[in-house]
């Protein structure tokens, strides 16, 4: 949600998302979604199927992509033989309304840097999945960072170190200087 929270708030006219809401009913949280004039054969940007098939075949598209990136600080990486912005698992669609969609929001920012200390586990792989760095932070980097830092799909960009040092120093930045800074003013 707070993927598509961000897209939301850059306020591209051409692009467009799932309403979506979360319902909270006798313990258990439901997440709604509404139904969008897309499909399989819709696919123009991203991924769909895992990172297998790669697309990016619309250029206005992607510029509309690179604009969003550039309002949530997010640098373009090379997954296999094409330039995304964002994750490379985020779909983006024309639907057959002619409209653009994008949906599958939840690896928008970059995850936090892994431990280097702990112990390797499938559990510690699996978080740069699921621990990622909040919006707010990422905008006040100082350089783009990206979303596929830490993963498969950035694999094959020539940079991947360089991406992944950059969120590794992002990373160091929030636990060794935003973190304490916050903890000293509430104190």
């Amino acid at each position: 949600l707070r993927g598509l929270i961000s897209f939301f708030k850059c306020n591209v006219p051409m692009l467009h998302g799932p309403l979506m809401a979360l319902i909270d009913y006798l313990g258990f949280r439901l997440i709604a979604i509404s139904l969008l004039p897309i499909d399989s054969d819709t696919i123009i940007y991203g991924s769909n199927d895992g990172g297998r098939t790669i697309h990016n075949s619309d250029p206005d598209f992607a510029s509309v992509m690179k604009a969003v990136a550039r309002q949530l600080n997010l640098k373009g990486h090379m997954v296999h033989d094409k330039k995304i912005y964002g994750p490379g698992d985020l779909e983006g669609h024309l639907g057959k309304d002619k409209r653009y969609y994008v949906i599958d929001y939840a690896r928008v920012f970059p995850p936090e840097a892994p431990n280097r200390n702990k112990v390797d586990t499938m559990k510690q792989r699996r978080k740069i999945f699921y621990h990622l760095l909040r919006p707010e932070f990422i905008r006040s980097n100082k350089v783009p960072l990206s979303s596929d830092a830490f993963t498969r799909f950035q694999r094959w960009d020539l940079n991947d170190p360089s991406l992944n040092g950059q969120v590794r120093l992002a990373t160091e930045r929030l636990f060794q200087e935003v973190i304490p800074k916050m903890a000293e003013r509430m104190d």
